[in-house]
């Protein structure tokens, strides 16, 4: 989905919530320092990991995104679009469709996707649109960062750690409505909070 008909930059510690018709604020959870999860008052949510070569989840970038290799996958579940309907997921800056994933009765969702080779190198959004149940569309967009290998130069398991527990505690708290596009769509920019759970 558009914004001013230009792709939405969301960056880790600004994902962005874009919808037509009315809207409620988004709350940006990271768990585990391994998934970035969206949520909504309405029950909405979507949640992104990554799984590296062996098919585990995969920890995030130091800067709180989402970090996966080309030709690995990404998870992606969440809750509350409308029944039989499907949920697309797209990569860009140059956009690329990484699959679309069937609603279940319930309004769940959820598959595994492959990050394609011609996926450039570098910081990217992936963006999660379907249908809600009120028949408005809604486009959520995390930040994801695309790498060769997971052993980056200067990376260190140890200080990444520390930059991951020291970027959680001083994430500001966005809850800010912008209205874009007159009343065709909103823009939500939300707060960001860090929450450990034994499950992903």
């Amino acid at each position: 989905m558009y914004v001013n008909n230009q792709l939405p930059e969301a960056t880790p510690s600004i994902p962005i919530a874009i919808q037509s018709g009315s809207a409620s604020a988004v709350d940006v959870a990271i768990i585990n320092e391994q998934a970035v999860q969206l949520g909504m008052e309405d029950g909405f949510s979507v949640r992104v990991t990554a799984l590296d070569d062996d098919g585990n989840v995969s920890p995030l970038a130091p800067n709180g995104a989402v970090r996966a290799k080309r030709l690995n996958q990404v998870f992606v579940t969440g809750q509350g679009f409308k029944p039989g309907t499907q949920a697309v997921v797209w990569i860009f800056s140059n956009p690329r469709r990484l699959g679309v994933i069937q609603v279940g009765a319930t309004g769940s969702y959820s598959s595994q996707l492959q990050i394609s080779s011609a996926v450039e190198l570098g910081e990217h959004t992936l963006q999660v649109n379907g249908v809600i149940p009120d028949g408005n569309v809604r486009s959520m967009n995390i930040g994801i960062e695309i790498v060769e290998s997971y052993s980056l130069p200067g990376d260190d398991n140890n200080s990444d750690q520390g930059v991951l527990n020291s970027t959680a505690e001083v994430l500001v708290l966005y809850t800010i409505l912008l209205v874009i596009l007159g009343s065709s769509g909103y823009l939500l920019v939300s707060r960001k909070r860090r929450r450990d759970s034994s499950r992903l």
